[in-house]
């Protein structure tokens, strides 16, 4: 315990010194190249024709200051003060640094941090001079018309310049990390249940951005995976993904085909499949069993209030699931000219409604849904 002990106030002293690096703490004063650093980090043009919010570093061109102390950019009538939320924002570190101890390392502390650090950049705003007590934050910015600056990102930087977040994480118990594990996969399975496969597939960010969403302060770093790629890597392992690799760079995510079993109106639809071929005249038993066969797919694969037929239901069952599309071909094709046959009152035998049975089987099959 003491060896533990002598190595944290080790680093702790060598964190308070790469603090300097954002400036003298009891001057107040920040480098004009440190301010710019951070808004060329953070700014962004918000309302960009593009429909998101686009990076813009060349904000920084627009920082002023009439001494060290004061660096701000303009943004219309409000004034984002730079400098302001970086010596706070310091202050805050030094005294968190100065006061810890492996005892106060508690699963919130690295949460508590990040929230006052948000706090100080928040209320470095003003309105021509008069300082807000907290500007509003919305999903991370504080937009200025249609400039912003990104909260996430200053925080990042600055925990990037001074990693004390890494520094907390690593005195963290095992015991909280197992919990933060077991969070982490919850959230994640989460994001799986409710992700449609039509979306897919994506890549890493999509699940990340997915899982900031549900908890703004997660940190892979606070788990035993530690690198958001091992979290994959674990749903992979588990059959829930898969992932396929696209170019040297970018990998992409599908999730695994599940079978699940029908839903109770897809059972008797599936019911009502299977008794139509009792039906005795040829036309009305071939469309008493397109008609079964539409619904059961269209009880699986249709959303409510979106009209769709039978064929769209067949496309989606395809599509949702990451199917190549010439391995449906036939079966599609098999549909569609019974359908034609049923419609134009050509005559229809019995090995045609059969094969209106074998086709949606076949397509519930692919589409891992068991079937009664």
């Amino acid at each position: 315990m003491q060896k533990q002990t002598d190595i944290l106030r080790k680093e702790r002293k060598k964190l308070l010194k790469q603090l300097d690096k954002l400036g003298n703490i009891k001057k107040g004063t920040v480098p004009q190249t440190i301010a710019i650093q951070f808004i060329e980090e953070c700014a962004y043009w918000y309302g960009h024709p593009s429909g998101g919010p686009v990076h813009a570093p060349n904000h920084s061109r627009n920082i002023k200051s009439t001494d060290d102390r004061n660096w701000q950019i303009d943004f219309g009538a409000n004034t984002f003060l730079v400098g302001n939320a970086i010596s706070k924002c310091q202050k805050t570190i030094q005294n968190l640094l100065n006061n810890i101890s492996l005892q106060k390392i508690k699963k919130n502390t690295l949460v508590e941090l990040r929230k006052e650090l948000l706090e100080n950049i928040a209320g470095s705003v003003s309105n021509y001079g008069r300082q807000y007590r907290t500007y509003p934050v919305s999903k991370g910015h504080m937009i200025f018309g249609t400039q912003s600056i990104y909260t996430n990102d200053f925080i990042t930087l600055l925990l990037r310049i001074v990693p004390v977040d890494s520094f907390i994480l690593k005195y963290l118990s095992e015991k909280e990390i197992k919990k933060n594990d077991e969070r982490v996969k919850r959230l994640f399975q989460k994001i799986i249940d409710r992700t449609r496969i039509n979306v897919l597939p994506k890549d890493y960010n999509y699940f990340l951005n997915e899982l900031k969403q549900l908890d703004p302060n997660f940190n892979i770093k606070a788990t035993s995976f530690k690198k958001f790629g091992k979290l994959i890597a674990f749903f992979v392992k588990n059959e829930k993904l898969r992932v396929e690799q696209i170019n040297r760079t970018q990998q992409v995510v599908f999730l695994n085909k599940t079978r699940r079993q029908l839903s109770k109106p897809g059972k008797k639809a599936y019911k009502n499949l299977c008794q139509a071929t009792s039906l005795d005249k040829q036309i009305e038993y071939a469309v008493s069993t397109l008609v079964a066969a539409n619904s059961v797919l269209m009880s699986d694969y249709h959303e409510q209030n979106d009209a769709q037929s039978c064929f769209s239901a067949l496309c989606r069952a395809i599509f949702f699931n990451g199917y190549p599309v010439n391995q449906f071909q036939k079966h599609l094709f098999r549909i569609f000219s019974l359908n034609f046959q049923i419609i134009s009152g050509e005559s229809v035998n019995k090995r045609d409604i059969e094969d209106i049975i074998s086709t949606t089987q076949n397509i519930l099959e692919m589409a891992g849904i068991l079937t009664p």
